[in-house]
């Protein structure tokens, strides 16, 4: 069996790689035996194609499996080393995460468009998981796709090969790429030489994100587009500054496109909660501060004392401190969607639970499942809200339904929010009427008598807006690609899976037919076909 050897450029002094480097640390503790070797290239200045090319050439004398790495990459998998061997034994090459598809004039493996700003491919085509942070247990996960899917593109943190194998068909990485598409690159001529590639499931922290729209990309980007003419030209991409993914936290302006601010605040109530923010959020305290409203306090809090200072063209948003582990989104995912959008968006949703968006007539229906004491709350705050509107009939769906707050809008419909939420907050804080009792009485949630039904309302509110007031302009990420509720979700085969999903959308469809054509007797087809569905699959979990 050959042995590993890992490849890694790092700009540290070798001296001290493995106290100043997260790759240097994880292989300082691990005692594997018999080890893994280590071509180290440290205090380097060189391009990264001509460090791997000299590990190619003294690996013709000295076969290794080779794994091209980043240095800033936490081993965390004890089993790294077995799960290379097992990988290779499926694929040529093997990488985290990756690209099922290759399509023209790509940016990024994850990515199909620069235009407006970087649009990610459908969730159907990426693959792989890779985790974010600075330590183990890491601060998010990103889950890309499901691992051990052939791939047209791989991203270059990780990358295993058999070193005999691209000797002997001659693939080397092109030195005209000194950083930026150096992994597309070679991911065309692994292709090219008729080699497979494919994503393999192991656990690594990765520190830091992309540099998309940085000057050394787009001089990588236009190296690329050079080179392959099948490729043809493409507006210059959205200009960022720094190393991360910059453009998407500044106001600025390419061609026609407008980069939007996203101030994203993920709230906390105690220690145990600030551990859960991710970093690439910015804290928001509510330790100690009327934990009977919930989210709904802070956020009204910082709308009222910020509200003459608030960015008119940049986007806002209040996140729970379970965001990451409900939604299965990162704080760059969420930037990156935002780096998308176009002037005339004022809404952008992450809602995750498609499955409860689609079973149910409306969400508040789905809460008074949720919630048994619910219902007459949830009528009278409606009808405060909206007046004329009746929650028996109303019917929502995935294009205008959001839990748990998840989502981002810009000042002009927080306004609108507030505006509309003050009315049920200043009912419950008087607590002299019918109503203002009920939505201060505990109900259920997961099962313990632990929330007011005010703080349920509060939650589908902007849904209710969304459904009621169809001017706003609203931009959902794909739901299907979210995590869903139902025990099915986790407990099927992912072919069985696929067929709920596709159950699902349908229903959905109806919801949306029904509601645009003002046909309600497409309804009763909708509640035939969920009674189906929960009966086959239990989906009233």
């Amino acid at each position: 069996m050959k042995p590993i050897r890992l490849v890694c450029a790092t700009r540290q002094h070798a001296d001290r790689f493995f106290e100043d480097t997260a790759l240097g640390r994880s292989l300082k503790n691990f005692t594997h035996q018999p080890p893994p070797q280590l071509t180290l290239f440290g205090s380097n200045s060189l391009g990264l194609p001509a460090i791997y090319n000299k590990a190619l050439k003294a690996a013709e004398k000295d076969p290794a499996i080779l794994v091209f790495i980043h240095d800033d990459i936490l081993l965390c998998d004890f089993f790294w080393m077995e799960r290379i061997y097992e990988g290779l034994q499926k694929f040529d090459v093997i990488g985290l995460a990756g690209n099922t598809r290759r399509v023209p004039r790509q940016p990024a493996w994850a990515f199909t468009s620069t235009v407006p700003n970087f649009q990610w491919d459908e969730a159907r085509f990426l693959s792989g998981t890779v985790g974010h942070g600075k330590r183990f247990p890491c601060d998010n996960i990103t889950i890309f796709g499901p691992s051990m899917q052939e791939c047209k593109l791989l991203d270059g943190l990780f990358l295993a090969v058999d070193s005999e194998v691209l000797n002997k068909h001659g693939v080397r990485f092109d030195e005209r790429f000194t950083f930026h598409f150096y992994d597309m690159d070679f991911c065309r001529e692994v292709e090219r030489k008729g080699l497979r590639m494919g994503t393999w499931p192991i656990s690594v922290v990765h520190e830091s994100g992309g540099a998309f729209g940085s000057q050394g990309w787009q001089d990588g980007y236009a190296k690329y587009l050079a080179k392959y003419p099948d490729d043809e030209s493409v507006p210059p991409p959205p200009k960022a500054e720094g190393a991360q993914v910059k453009a998407i936290e500044t106001t600025a302006t390419a061609g026609s496109v407008s980069v939007h601010k996203a101030n994203v605040y993920q709230i906390f109530y105690d220690a145990q909660t600030k551990k859960m923010l991710d970093p690439g959020f910015i804290p928001l305290d509510n330790v100690g501060q009327r934990p009977d409203w919930c989210e709904y306090w802070p956020i009204r809090n910082f709308l009222l004392n910020n509200a003459n200072s608030l960015d008119e063209g940049a986007f806002y948003g209040f996140l729970s401190p379970k965001f990451q582990s409900k939604a299965g989104l990162s704080s760059q995912q969420v930037r990156n969607f935002v780096a998308t959008m176009g002037d005339s968006v004022d809404v952008l949703a992450f809602s995750p639970f498609f499955d409860q968006a689609v079973l149910c007539p409306n969400v508040f229906e789905q809460g008074v499942v949720r919630h048994p004491n619910a219902i007459s709350a949830f009528v009278a705050a409606a009808d405060k809200v909206v007046p004329g509107v009746a929650l028996n009939t109303l019917v929502t769906d995935s294009t205008n339904t959001v839990f748990c707050n998840y989502f981002l809008a810009k000042p002009r419909f927080w306004r609108h929010w507030l505006d509309r939420a003050e009315i049920v907050f200043d009912i419950a804080e008087r607590n002299d009427t019918p109503l203002g009792k009920a939505l201060n009485e505990s109900t259920r949630h997961n099962g313990v008598e632990s929330f007011q039904t005010k703080v349920f309302f509060m939650e589908r509110l902007v849904t209710l807006l969304l459904s009621t007031e169809p001017d706003w302009q609203v931009k959902f990420y794909d739901p299907e690609a979210l995590p869903m509720a139902g025990a099915y979700a986790r407990d099927l085969s992912a072919e069985n899976f696929a067929c709920v999903k596709v159950e699902l959308a349908a229903m959905d469809r109806l919801k949306q037919a029904a509601r645009a054509t003002g046909q309600k007797d497409l309804m009763p087809l909708h509640k035939k076909a969920v009674a189906e569905f929960c009966e086959k699959y239990h989906g009233d979990d």
